[in-house]
């Protein structure tokens, strides 16, 4: 990224989106900052997947190891968009929303990934709404450019 002018780094403060010098129109710049952010939603909706077959007649339990991944992928997310240095303040703002908003997911993820490897259903009845009330609010700081 750094080679086609999309980031620079700037010793001691971090690695920044280019405003400057960058051959890339404003609108690619803004494709990759969509796609960082669909890598953040990546995790949520696996699990989302993961509920719904659930529902299923003769569904198989995910294993321990499929939702230790998805949990680690969350929390590799979390920390690159933290990492992540926006020059633009409403971006910059809407990350930092992100963010901040990300870590309650990943703890809803938890809870409803014990009852999804335990076949708890009533688990996942009672840890589902928690999880998906989560994502809605992940998808109101991404569309609101106000926050």
């Amino acid at each position: 990224l750094e080679g086609a002018g999309i980031v620079e780094k700037r010793r001691t403060a971090g690695t920044y989106v280019s405003d400057q010098g960058s051959p890339l129109a404003r609108r690619e710049r803004l494709k990759i900052l969509t796609e960082r952010v669909d890598a953040l939603l990546a995790p949520p909706a696996r699990i989302a997947s993961l509920i719904s077959a659930q529902s299923r007649p003769g569904a198989t339990r995910p294993a321990q190891r499929d939702l230790d991944a998805i949990l680690a992928e969350a929390e590799r997310q979390l920390a690159l968009s933290r990492a992540m240095r926006l020059d633009a303040p409403l971006l910059a703002r809407q990350r930092n929303a992100l963010v901040a908003a990300y870590p309650s997911v990943i703890s809803t993820i938890r809870g409803v990934a014990v009852a999804l490897v335990a076949g708890d259903t009533a688990g996942i009845a009672r840890e589902s709404p928690r999880f998906f009330s989560s994502v809605r609010s992940l998808s109101s700081v991404v569309s609101s450019p106000s926050r």
